[in-house]
């Protein structure tokens, strides 16, 4: 199967904002022309004096077009920036939403087999290494090679031997950047090797530090920290060494195009074949193309960052995820696998009943935020199926909003302010089955049910659970905050 290039991948991330970075394309080619406007504006107002014909109206009137080309280049360039930086940053958040969703969706096998700091670096710093293709490339680059373009075909119209002479640098500037090209390839490779090897390590260290200082083994930690930082150090200052005199003999020899452009512009000019309007614009053709093509060459030296970017977080989308049947035989497995070795360290493992089949060894969660049927009820079957002293309640605080007719049984969870202002001057009553509390209120012509907990219906479901011997349970704070007191008194 054919391997798509990154530039492919690239574009299918673009793919919901591509409309926006189109018309950021658009705008920056507006931007470019606009841009060339000032240029035939000096060179008509270089041609009337020289002709001297200058008059105050001629000045101003291309005195105004200079302006206005001016203007729409600064104007259309900023709302192309705008537009790619909208665009990229939309997609950067949908990338790492569908990176965490994949994630959670993959084999745990395939997950784990990932070490954790190459999972950080694709997920915070290589995803975030797309951002310049999309926010500067597209709507930049077009520019920045568009201009140039525009100007040697302006210079070969003008005389084809000052179109020549503008490209004479190029190719002296291209040679030893090609030369260090040769051997990027592999060098970039490795240089992202390590920086997912010092990312894991320092990842690590940070995550086991309290580990690290409870067995008083931080120096040794500290150690291979050190090791992995400095030799990641290393390892970039010599490729930097490598290639530091080819990109700059590059970057030196491209602004260089006076050089060749400026004796010919003079030698057609004592010839006849310029006049001195034309050498002049010319000249500042030739200076105006310098500009980009050195931010030009800058992001050519920057590419490979980002193809490498676009590849690494393409991998990690194209994980396989688990069917939708074989999430709970996932699950289970890990319960089965880390059930018995909590339980041999004096620790237990808390589940969902969903789970609770998973492993014998295992504390089983009961919510007690339930919407319908009997809370003793289905406290005395889960009694019975699994033994009190394998039940733990988990204190949740039921706040839900019910719109009636609800078919669905689904609820508009509220916060506590929302349920406050529900609340105020209505008669609340007590519902036994549920352990809640609960009111109706009419709004838009129809009814709702809003059951919820109070302190006094917490504590209740908490007492219930005693009564039937659960010993545990899980408090969800602030939620449960007002049963402090209750809890860690001693009176319960």
């Amino acid at each position: 199967m054919k391997q798509r290039s990154w530039l492919a991948i690239l574009l299918s991330f673009a793919g919901p904002c591509r409309g926006k970075l189109v018309l950021s394309v658009i705008c920056a080619i507006i931007s470019v022309v606009g841009g060339f406007v000032p240029y035939l504006g000096v060179y008509e107002i270089l041609r009337l004096f020289i002709h001297q014909s200058a008059s105050g109206t001629e000045l101003l009137r291309w005195a105004g077009v200079c302006l206005a080309g001016y203007t729409v280049k600064v104007a259309f360039y900023a709302f192309s920036t705008m537009l790619a930086h909208v665009s990229a940053y939309t997609i950067l958040e949908g990338l790492r939403r569908q990176v965490a969703h994949k994630l959670m969706h993959a084999p745990l096998g395939s997950v784990l087999s990932k070490p954790v700091g190459s999972l950080k670096s694709t997920i915070v710093d290589r995803i975030e290494d797309i951002e310049p293709p999309l926010a500067h490339m597209i709507p930049e680059l077009s520019s920045n090679v568009l201009l140039p373009i525009v100007v040697v075909i302006a210079l070969f119209a003008m005389d084809w031997r000052m179109g020549l002479a503008s490209l004479a640098t190029i190719p002296a500037a291209l040679i030893p950047m090609a030369a260090s090209l040769r051997t990027y390839n592999e060098k970039y490779a490795a240089y992202m090797a390590a920086n997912a090897q010092v990312n894991s390590i320092i990842v690590e260290y940070v995550k086991g530090i309290e580990v690290v200082k409870a067995f008083n083994q931080s120096g040794a930690s500290y150690e291979k920290f050190v090791r992995a930082v400095t030799s990641f150090r290393d390892f970039t200052l010599e490729w930097f060494r490598c290639t530091w005199k080819s990109m700059n003999l590059c970057l030196s020899i491209l602004p260089t195009t006076l050089l060749a452009t400026l004796p010919v512009g003079i030698a057609l000019y004592q010839t006849g074949v310029l006049d001195p309007a034309r050498l002049a614009l010319c000249l500042m053709l030739v200076l105006g193309i310098v500009s980009p093509l050195v931010q030009a060459a800058a992001f050519l030296n920057s590419m490979k960052s980002m193809e490498f970017a676009v590849r690494d977080t393409r991998h990690l989308l194209d994980l396989e995820e688990l069917p939708e049947g074989r999430w709970a035989e996932d699950r289970a497995a890990l319960i089965r696998q880390l059930a018995p070795l909590l339980t041999a360290y004096g620790r237990r493992l808390y589940v969902p009943e969903i789970y609770a089949a998973a492993s014998p060894e295992t504390v089983v969660l009961l919510c007690t935020a339930l919407s319908g049927g009997s809370l003793q009820g289905r406290l005395e079957e889960t009694c019975a199926a699994y033994g009190a002293q394998r039940l733990a309640l988990d204190l949740e605080r039921l706040m839900m909003d019910f719109p009636l007719p609800c078919p669905s049984g689904e609820g508009i969870r509220l916060s506590r302010e929302e349920l406050a202002i529900r609340m105020q001057g209505r008669s609340v009553f007590y519902a036994e089955d549920l352990s809640a509390r609960y009111f109706t209120y009419r709004r838009g012509g129809q009814t709702h049910f809003v059951l919820f907990d109070d302190a006094g219906t917490l504590k209740r479901k908490i007492e219930m659970g005693q009564v039937l011997g659960i010993r545990e349970g899980f408090v969800m704070l602030p939620e449960v905050e007002d049963l402090t007191g209750f809890l860690f008194t001693g009176e319960g």
